[in-house]
């Protein structure tokens, strides 16, 4: 705990804190070493200019490859930072635990989802190299699927499918192991 009554940063989210100037650094109890506070959430643009570079599009015009690079860089990170709180905690329980399989599944859920969060920003930044219009095109593309909420999942069943995957069967699988997700988080 920091003196001012708010946790310590782990190193990872310390870089990022002082790598981009966002706290004034605090003395760490007991350690003599000094580490920025967490922060108060922000909620002007002033206080998080970043927000409206890195929102996510409004239109399909506005859908380029680098809104998206930036929207998805942003998401991630934040993720990241979510996800090493997760560890820290699912990391420090017992197996015998009754949160531990709560906490594993939280930890899992968030290192997926940052996963594949910056795959699909270093994708489109690798196709941006070898064409700007190729990658903005995929960039609307991807917003246009985005919007429209009910295309992505009968895609992914399309995808399995063609590569041989029983897609039925996976989805039941799925929807079983979210029911039992659901009556853990609840107990």
């Amino acid at each position: 705990m920091s003196n001012t009554g708010t946790p310590a940063l782990s190193p990872s989210e310390y870089e990022v804190v002082e790598r981009f100037g966002l706290h004034e650094p605090v003395a760490v109890e007991g350690s003599g070493e000094q580490r920025p506070q967490a922060p108060e959430p922000a909620k002007t643009e002033e206080q998080r200019p970043w927000m409206a570079q890195t929102s996510w599009p409004n239109t399909q015009e506005e859908a380029t490859a680098d809104r998206l690079i930036l929207h998805g860089a942003r998401v991630a990170m934040a993720m990241a930072a979510v996800t090493d709180q997760l560890s820290e905690r699912w990391f420090s329980l017992d197996k015998s635990d009754p949160e531990y399989v709560p906490a594993r599944s939280r930890y899992l859920d968030a290192v997926s989802g940052q996963i594949a969060e910056s795959q699909i920003v270093v994708a489109l930044a690798s196709l941006q190299q070898w064409s700007r219009d190729e990658a903005d095109k995929m960039a609307a593309r991807l917003w246009e699927l985005t919007e429209d909420g009910g295309v992505l999942p009968e895609l992914m069943w399309d995808y399995l499918t063609e590569r041989g995957v029983d897609a039925e069967a996976l989805w039941t699988a799925a929807q079983a192991e979210a029911h039992e997700h659901q009556d853990e988080d609840q107990s």
